[in-house]
This record gives C-alpha cells, structure tokens and sequence, in this order.
C-alpha cells in the first residue's frame, strides 16, 4: 500500500482507533511511529521529529562500532519511548488469549 493511501485512513472520524498486529513490527521503529501516529497523531512528533528523536538514536547505538556515548543515548531514548507509550501500547499474548476463548465459546 502506498504511503498516500495510508493517509485515507487518518480522514476516517471516530472516536477511538484501535491497531492489531503480529509480531511488534519487527523492530523497525518507522513502522511503529506509523502505527502509533494512526492511533494518536502527532503523539511522537512528525516523521522528520520522531526520527531525529528516537530512531536515529536507537539504530546508531546498536552498531558494531557503536562508541559508549551513542550506547548511552540509544539507552536513554529506548527508555523515553517506552515511557511515552506504557500507557497505551500493549504487547501482551494474554489479551490474545481472551479473544481466542472469546471466539472459541462463540463458535
């Protein structure tokens, strides 16, 4: 889907948005501010500020030749953005679990 089609999503008016989804995107945190954005814009900052903030950051200290200080920023920035989102974001296999039983007794 192209990045312009995306954004038709974003015109939908409700009062909540819910994302679904497999794995946690597979560590490529651009997809996560996207999945993020949808559900609360801006919350993150825009594309350009969230990359500069956290992505840039977090990728650089994760280097083979990552020097202590970028090891030390990419620390700090993992931590600021899981703080950020602890209230919102949930990553649990519980909940799936619920659904499971949810759709199994409804069967």
């Amino acid at each position: 889907m192209a990045q312009e089609e995306l954004y038709v999503f974003y015109d939908v008016v409700c009062r909540r948005r819910v994302v679904l989804t497999g794995y946690p995107l597979q560590n490529n945190l651009l997809e996560y501010w996207c999945m993020v954005d949808f559900v609360r814009p801006n919350y993150l900052g825009t594309r350009t500020e969230f990359c500069n903030m956290f992505e840039r950051p977090i990728m650089n200290g994760q280097c083979k030749d990552s020097t202590p200080e970028d090891i030390k920023l990419m620390r700090f920035r993992s931590h600021v953005l899981h703080s950020l989102l602890e209230g919102f974001v949930q990553r649990s296999v519980v909940h799936l679990e619920l659904l499971v039983n949810y759709i199994e007794s409804d069967t």
